[in-house]
């Protein structure tokens, strides 16, 4: 069968076009139905018979021939047609209803056919507009600062955003490394320490024979605290006296022990930084909570030693002879930096003994020749993350 041709712009070799070969497909399909003898009916009661194609069908229905019949002749005379005038034939088709859009105010009727040729031809159309093979290098890089910078150019929207970007990464770095290095001055505000103590009774044997464990430790039920006491600190150095606060409280040497007319020293941490060691680094934050008359326990060598808060104040740590201070002749010192979160001062919170009996205790073991046993300055928090970094240069 004769291929009907079509003009193709652009194109050096139309039978190699897929595109041309796609349309060629369909109208071979399409030219061998006849257009509906209702439809070129209607275009000849609209417009006229304006070939012999259409004279004869329009002499068919003139013969007094029922609808079957005109169809069926119609058909035949179709069918013995050559292609280019089926091709004529549809070209007639497609002009007719050309006119009826353009003069009449009801839409045309359209064979299926036609509307299939249609619809692939403006696929086709479409396609050659928007080529989808490779671009260019030029013309994505032109595409990437279109989208990017305005065609290259910054405007303010642009600069504003980099800034606000800039600023908002810099602050966080900065909050991460301070909270990294310094973060027990955001946290030691929200620390309550543990409540394991809570509930304890404070239920005093006036004999001072209450049965206890062999544990030495610190109980204080107003501040839920029960924490362990550390008596065998080597020295009062700095580095002793802090390992030894990773363990618990810890008492400093040369002041005397519970149980003797003695001032036995108990230091606390009041704040550390989470990334250093130790399970008791708040232990003490909450030591200023404590008031005249409020009363706590120190458990030692198996027995219980009540002790009732008469005195309380704030010193600098170079104040050292609040280690030796003796209002009371048996009593004890409890000490933790102050404010919570810094070493700035320290906090003194001075108790006596009510239970058992202090005229049963012992005589002190402490030295008598308190310079010799006097430190330079109190033993303070442990150093910041930030303190243990620049000791490494």
């Amino acid at each position: 069968m004769a291929e009907p041709t079509l003009p193709i712009p652009n194109q050096n070799s139309p039978a190699d076009d897929p595109s041309v070969n796609l349309i060629r497909g369909k109208l071979n399909e399409l030219f061998e139905v006849e257009p509906s003898v209702a439809n070129e009916l209607d275009e000849i009661s609209q417009v006229g018979a304006i070939s012999k194609h259409q004279d004869y069908l329009q002499a068919l229905t003139a013969s007094g021939k029922n609808i079957a019949e005109v169809q069926t002749a119609w058909h035949e005379y179709y069918q013995k047609l050559p292609d280019q005038q089926k091709h004529e034939v549809w070209q007639e088709f497609y002009s007719n209803q050309s006119r009826q859009t353009h003069f009449s105010s009801t839409k045309p009727v359209i064979s299926p056919e036609a509307e299939i040729t249609a619809k692939t031809t403006d696929k086709i159309a479409k396609a050659k507009k928007s080529p989808s093979g490779p671009q260019s290098v030029g013309e994505l890089k032109k595409k990437l600062i279109s989208h990017v910078s305005a065609n290259g150019r910054l405007t303010r929207k642009h600069h504003l955003k980099s800034l606000l970007f800039g600023l908002g990464a810099a602050g966080a770095v900065a909050l991460i490394i301070v909270f990294t290095l310094f973060n027990q001055l955001f946290i030691t505000p929200f620390i309550s320490p543990s409540k394991s103590a809570g509930a304890t009774p404070l239920i005093v044997d006036p004999s001072g024979q209450a049965s206890v464990g062999p544990e030495t430790k610190i109980i204080i039920p107003k501040l839920n605290i029960e924490a362990p006491i550390v008596m065998d600190a080597a020295d009062n150095e700095e580095k002793t006296i802090q390992a030894a606060l990773e363990k618990g409280v810890t008492l400093y040497p040369n002041t005397g022990k519970p149980g003797e007319l003695s001032n036995p020293v108990i230091f606390g941490h009041s704040s550390n930084n989470i990334f250093n060691s130790g399970n008791y680094k708040f232990v003490f934050v909450l030591l200023s909570k404590l008031e005249n008359g409020d009363t706590f326990m120190i458990n030692y060598n198996a027995k219980q030693y009540v002790y009732r808060v008469f005195n309380k104040k704030v010193v600098k740590p170079n104040e050292v002879e609040v280690l030796h201070e003796k209002p009371k002749p048996a009593m004890i010192t409890l000490i933790t930096c102050d404010p919570p979160g810094s070493s700035a001062n320290r906090l003194i919170v001075h108790a006596e003994q009510i239970t058992p009996d202090p005229n049963a205790n012992l005589t002190s073991t402490a030295p008598s020749d308190v310079a010799a046993a006097e430190p330079i300055i109190l033993p303070s928090n442990a150093e910041s993350l930030f303190q243990r970094m620049m000791n490494w240069f």
